[in-house]
C-alpha cells in the first residue's frame, strides 16, 4: 500500500511543474495583454517587414553553423559536421521549450546515445562551451553597459563588474582540467567510485586537448561571434516588427537592444517559466525595454511579436533537425 501511495505521489508530482508553467503563462499573458489591443498585436505580426525577417533567418542560420563549428573544433574527431548541426539545431529548440535550460542536455543525449560519441568528450565540450558562452556574454554585456553609460547612472560600474565576471570565468576555464584531476584523485584515495574517477580523468584530458593559446583564442573569438550573430538576428527581427510603426535603428540602436534582449534571455534560466517561455519572456522584455526608454505599449507588443516570429523559425528548424537526428542515428553502420 505504501509503495502504491508513493508511486501515486510521484505521478502527481510530475504534473506540478507543467501545471505551474501553464498557470504562469496564463497569468502573465493575461496581465500583459490587458494593457494592449489583441487586434493591434495581430497587425504588428502581419505587417512585419519581410526583408528584416529574412535577415533574421539568415543571421540565425549563420549562428547555428558557427555554434556547430565550435563543437566541431572540440569533438570533430568523433562525429561528422552534419550530425553536429542537427544536434545543435535540436538543442537550440529544446533549450527554448524547456525551463531552466535543461533542454541543453539534449546535446549530451543525442551525441552519446544516438550518435555513439563517448560520454567524456561530450561532457567536456558541454562544460567548455558553457564557459565560453558565459565569457563571451560577460565581455559583451560589459561593453554594452559601458557604451550605454549615459543611460545608466551606474553603467560604468556595472560594466566593470561584468568585466570582473569575464576574468573569473577565464580563470575558471584554465583551472578546469586541474580541478577535475583533483576530484578524481580524491575519489581514488577513498577507494570508492572508481568508474566515476576514471570518467573525470578522461574528461580532464579532453579539456586539456581543447587548450593551447591559438585554439583558445579562436574559440573565444568564435564564441563572441556566435553571441553577436544571435543578438544581431534579434535586432533585425525587432526592426522588422517596429519598422511600420515609425521606429527604426536610430530609435533602437544595437547595444540598447542587446541589453534589453539579454534581460529577456535570462528568464529562460528560471526553474519554472512560461510554456515555451511565453509570459516570462515578454515580462522580462517589457521591464528591460521600459528601463531603456521604450514605452510600455511598444515594449509589450514588440516582445510578443518578436517572440512569436522567432518561434516560427526555431521550432520549424528544431523539429526537423530533431527528427533527422533520430532517424540518422538509427541507420545501420
Amino acid at each position: 500500500m505504501s509503495v502504491a501511495v508513493r508511486n501515486a505521489g510521484d505521478g502527481s508530482a510530475r504534473w506540478i511543474r507543467p501545471l505551474a508553467s501553464l498557470a504562469l503563462t496564463s497569468a502573465l499573458c493575461f496581465v500583459l495583454l490587458r494593457q494592449v489591443d489583441l487586434r493591434e498585436l495581430a497587425d504588428w505580426l502581419l505587417r512585419v517587414d519581410r526583408r528584416y525577417y529574412a535577415a533574421y533567418v539568415g543571421l540565425a542560420l549563420a549562428g547555428l553553423f558557427a555554434r556547430s563549428w565550435r563543437y566541431q573544433m572540440l569533438i570533430g574527431r568523433w562525429v561528422g559536421f552534419l550530425p553536429i548541426v542537427l544536434v545543435t539545431a535540436a538543442r537550440n529548440f529544446l533549450v527554448d521549450l524547456l525551463p531552466a535550460r535543461i533542454g541543453s542536455l539534449s546535446y549530451v543525449y543525442l551525441l552519446n546515445r544516438r550518435f555513439g560519441v563517448p560520454l567524456e568528450p561530450v561532457l567536456s565540450s558541454f562544460v567548455i562551451t558553457f564557459l565560453y558562452d558565459l565569457l563571451a556574454m560577460s565581455l559583451l554585456v560589459g561593453l554594452a553597459l559601458t557604451l550605454q553609460f549615459g543611460r545608466f547612472e551606474s553603467g560604468f560600474a556595472l560594466g566593470f563588474l561584468a568585466s570582473l565576471l569575464a576574468a573569473a570565468v577565464f580563470t575558471a576555464f584554465f583551472w578546469l582540467a586541474r580541478a577535475l584531476q583533483l576530484v578524481a584523485a580524491r575519489l581514488r584515495a577513498t577507494g570508492r567510485a572508481e568508474a566515476l574517477a576514471s570518467r573525470l580523468e578522461e574528461a580532464a584530458r579532453e579539456v586539456s586537448r581543447s587548450g593551447g593559446p591559438a585554439k583558445v583564442s579562436a574559440l573565444i573569438g568564435l564564441s563572441v561571434v556566435i553571441r553577436l550573430l544571435k543578438f544581431g538576428a534579434y535586432w533585425s527581427l525587432l526592426l522588422g516588427v517596429v519598422g511600420e510603426h515609425d521606429l527604426g535603428a536610430r530609435d533602437l540602436p544595437f547595444w540598447t537592444v542587446f541589453l534589453g534582449i539579454a534581460g529577456a534571455e535570462l528568464s529562460a534560466t528560471l526553474p519554472i517559466h512560461g510554456i515555451a517561455g511565453f509570459g516570462t519572456y515578454e515580462t522580462a522584455w517589457k521591464l528591460g525595454f521600459e528601463r531603456l526608454g521604450v514605452s510600455p505599449r511598444v515594449a509589450i507588443l514588440s516582445g510578443f511579436a518578436t517572440h512569436l516570429l522567432s518561434q516560427i523559425y526555431d521550432y520549424s528548424v528544431g523539429l526537423v533537425a530533431l527528427g533527422l537526428a533520430l532517424a540518422w542515428s538509427r541507420k545501420p553502420t
